[in-house]
């Protein structure tokens, strides 16, 4: 007797054309490869989930196939090619005539990964019922219209940007209560902030200087932030399956449940790619990860999840990037609730607020990629990075400096800049209206600003420059919006209200 397990929780059970709907049962020659293979094939068949035993029963003495007797009264067939097999597998019973299997699958409830009994959830369509929309709770944002309660966030950047530091800095905002960065607190909020990357001595370092620089106390923290290096306590929300990632279903109910016990408001996993062990190209693999894990957190602790995710390379002369520019599945951005990505300060603007060209590093945006809860920001927002001494340095070592996010208001544009802005936006209208190439208003890749930047002639002025000049013509109505073709289309196009003049005429593509 040989008694085998495997795991089946991938397998398409509903597939009417799958082997395992055809209900046979695998006649093969009497050896301990085959009898697995067999096995195999026939817990297919039973659609049957990890762990389920099965006695396979070899030998002298079974009648012919024809006779053997089966639980389901299906035949025995000659062909493991019905389950698959690899080719020769099955293919000796003329070496072995007179030994057959009889194979007997032991049934026993479908589990998952964590042993609970997993039953199909049959479900049918619930009428809707008329509620007066202001008996109807509103969303619950808990910081910086951002961070809401039971959905999953993201913050996207390059490399070195200042996306730990971003979220570090809003975590201190939040367990203090305080507007470290303009973003108003409503209440102090308790907050997890996870890192997979670097040791707990380092975050110690970050938080403390965040808190020398915006002289926040002990006190002010209340015992509300957490901290953890996944260097101490390692996590791993998935791994690659026969089928689909395989989700750890014990740690994401122990992880919800220990987040709702601390009432934590808000768990910070930094960044995404050190949460799990599936390749991130794999777009259904990534949207199971971030719906089926980091949801069910969210769910379980009442809680909002913000993951902190990568960038891909960009392209050579690519300044700003989109969120569509996120590395590896693009469907971990359709997966969450709210997503923003943060882009450096691009010369033109630098120069149009003034900024030196040699610190222009120190300075990025955060633009609101994903807002389909919330009206689009309309003006960019700015954070700044600077140095802060920790004050330890001894005999031997000097002390140490760590970055820290603060708000920054740039200057306004003077009214000639602006001019000169606005002017060169008409003119990039103008050539592409003559040209026959509508131009849209809406923030997408296919809209004005993006546009006009990345067009050659273009070249020199920021897509947010482009963006407020846009903003600003129309607001004046010196352009307008009108249809494009038929109305059904719902194409729109920007448009002169006034014809052009001589000086403003179109420039060379």
């Amino acid at each position: 007797m040989l008694t085998v397990t495997t795991d089946f929780s991938q397998l398409d059970a509903n597939d009417p054309d799958a082997p395992w709907n055809k209900d046979p049962v695998y006649k093969g020659p009497n050896n301990r490869n085959s009898m697995k293979t067999s096995w195999l094939a026939a817990q297919a068949r039973t659609r049957a989930a990890p762990a389920v035993p099965a006695t396979i029963t070899s030998d002298e003495g079974i009648p012919p196939s024809d006779d053997v007797p089966t639980d389901n009264g299906a035949p025995l067939v000659d062909d493991m090619d019905a389950f698959g097999a690899p080719d020769g597998r099955a293919d000796h019973d003329e070496h072995h005539d007179n030994q057959h299997l009889a194979l007997e699958v032991a049934w026993i409830p479908v589990t998952n990964q964590s042993g609970a009994p997993k039953a199909t959830k049959l479900i049918t369509p619930t009428p809707y019922g008329w509620r007066d929309p202001r008996t109807i709770p509103p969303r619950e944002w808990l910081y910086d219209r951002h961070y809401i309660r039971r959905y999953v966030t993201c913050t996207v950047g390059a490399g070195g940007m200042g996306k730990s530091s971003l979220d570090l800095v809003e975590a201190v905002a939040q367990a203090s209560g305080r507007p470290l960065l303009g973003a108003p607190v409503r209440r102090p909020l308790r907050v997890w902030y996870w890192n997979g990357e670097d040791p707990i001595d380092e975050l110690t370092r970050r938080v403390a200087a965040i808190m020398l620089h915006y002289e926040i106390t002990e006190s002010d923290i209340g015992g509300r932030l957490y901290l953890d290096s996944g260097r101490d306590k390692p996590l791993n929300l998935a791994s690659p399956g026969p089928r689909g990632p395989l989700i750890d279903d014990e740690m994401v109910a122990h992880l919800g449940s220990a987040l709702r016990s601390l009432e934590i408001d808000v768990a910070i996993f930094d960044p995404l790619v050190s949460c799990h062990n599936i390749p991130e190209n794999d777009n259904g693999g990534m949207d199971h990860l971030v719906k089926k894990a980091f949801g069910a957190i969210a769910e379980r602790a009442n809680a909002c999840v913000e993951l902190v995710h990568h960038l891909r390379k960009g392209q050579p002369g690519q300044d700003a990037r989109s969120i569509e520019d996120t590395r590896g599945a693009v469907s971990v951005i359709g997966a969450v609730r709210s997503a923003r990505v943060l882009n450096r300060m691009a010369s033109a603007d630098a120069q149009a607020v003034g900024v030196p060209s040699d610190q222009v590093s120190f300075y990025f945006r955060v633009d609101n990629g994903k807002a389909n809860m919330q009206p689009p920001a309309t003006k960019a927002v700015w954070r700044k990075m600077v140095g802060e001494s920790l004050g330890n340095g001894n005999d031997d070592l000097p002390d140490d400096y760590v970055q820290v996010v603060t708000h920054y208001e740039p200057k306004a544009l003077s009214g000639a800049a602006e001019m000169e802005i606005d002017t060169r936006f008409l003119q990039m209208l103008d050539m592409f209206t003559a040209q026959g190439r509508p131009v849209r208003e809406t923030t997408s890749r296919s809209g004005a600003a993006h546009v006009f930047a990345d067009h050659p002639t273009g070249k020199g002025v920021a897509k947010a420059a482009y963006a407020s000049a846009m903003e600003r013509l129309l607001q004046r109505g010196v352009i307008k919006v009108v249809p494009d073709g038929k109305p059904s289309d719902d194409k729109r196009k920007l448009v002169r209200t006034e014809p052009m003049s001589s000086s403003e005429g179109p420039e060379g593509a």
